[in-house]
């Protein structure tokens, strides 16, 4: 109940800060930089040879404009809604959107990109943007709006700016539990769920740290959310009552008690940075075991079609079949969130986590 009434705070916050900013107040970060995967991905892959994939309908169906924009949700990511919060602007656009603005690049923008993580591997299998490559980016971002504004002014935006990152899905999803190549590509034959998580945690922390010493300052980090209770989950464990899959949770949790300390750890040793963990693992935990606190349905099916196994092409296909109504339900896909969950975990984040910033 803590964590419902906490919400209820959230909210409020968080319509107090839309309000301010639609007056004209000024946000305390310049810009927000986001990085990560499909769960901030705004449509960086729309742009790049990949299946990964969400720019058609029905995804996008409750976006402004209903436009299918490469969000892998029906509306806005937690990104668009915290940037939202935070006075900065509505949406925050894919950096390799060609129409983008200097205004749009000012503010900041998404580097995510759906199917990655912070293992190389899990990039690579999909074809996607490999988080080094989002970093690669972020230096060229840099160089585009010194272009714009002048180094001097560069320097500030980049060095006050809200950093938001969110990674670890597919790695365990696709490259740990369900990637059936050969032993060599194939994580779970390789490596014990303590050493994987090894691996993720040095390669995150690595991609902290490149992101510092390009001027970053500023982070909040993500961990893992109960990826064994998303519908695909629940149907693939092949079990009556299609229960959550508790061997997956266990690993995110367990990924989770080591990564916190990580970043602390990581903050220790970088001067003048500040890197808060947000949990988002128990909100996603109350929300299945108590979803009409939140106003969901059934939290063990997506909206998009039967709610079970659908998710990019299959989604398209079974559109016909899908919920009249995504906010009711916590899962849009088999895999992906509703922007209503989206939106419940930015109000979280900035109760709990943006306060912790400087």
């Amino acid at each position: 109940m803590a964590i419902h009434l906490g919400l209820l705070c959230a909210s409020a916050i968080l319509a107090v800060l839309v309000c301010v900013a639609a007056q004209g107040g000024s946000s305390r970060f310049p810009a927000i930089m986001v990085f990560g995967d499909s769960t901030l991905d705004p449509g960086n892959n729309n742009n790049i040879n990949t299946p990964a994939k969400a720019n058609f309908p029905p995804y996008g169906r409750d976006f402004p404009g209903r436009i299918p924009t490469g969000r892998f949700t029906n509306g806005k990511l937690s990104s668009d809604y915290l940037a939202s919060a935070l006075g900065i602007k509505d949406l925050v656009p894919a950096y390799l959107d060609r129409s983008l603005s200097s205004n749009d690049l000012l503010t900041g923008v998404s580097f995510a990109s759906a199917g990655s993580g912070y293992d190389n591997m899990t990039a690579e299998s999909g074809n996607v943007i490999a988080l080094w490559k989002q970093v690669q980016y972020f230096r060229e971002y840099i160089s585009r709006i010194t272009s714009i504004v002048g180094a001097e002014r560069a320097s500030s935006i980049v060095s006050n700016s809200l950093y938001y990152l969110a990674a670890g899905n597919a790695d365990w999803g696709v490259s740990y539990f369900f990637n059936i190549g050969n032993a060599q590509n194939n994580r779970a034959m390789n490596y014990t769920i303590p050493q994987y998580t090894d691996l993720l945690i040095n390669s995150g922390l690595g991609t902290i740290t490149d992101l510092y010493n390009a001027g970053a300052r500023k982070f909040i980090v993500a961990g893992l959310s109960i990826l064994g209770c998303s519908p695909s989950e629940r149907t693939f464990l092949a079990v009556a009552g299609r229960p959550c899959n508790a061997r997956i949770n266990d690993a995110s949790a367990y990924f989770n008690r080591h990564w916190a300390p990580a970043l602390s750890n990581l903050e220790s040793s970088l001067p003048g940075s500040t890197i808060v963990y947000s949990d988002i693992y128990d909100i996603v935990v109350d929300a299945v075991a108590y979803p009409f606190r939140y106003g969901f349905i059934d939290p063990t099916r997506g909206c998009c079609g039967t709610g079970l196994v659908e998710v990019g092409r299959d989604c398209a296909r079974a559109a016909a079949i899908s919920c009249p109504d995504a906010s009711r339900f916590l899962w849009w896909d088999s895999v992906h969130p509703t922007s209503a969950m989206y939106e419940i975990i930015a109000n979280l984040v900035m109760q709990r986590d943006v306060p912790r910033l400087p």
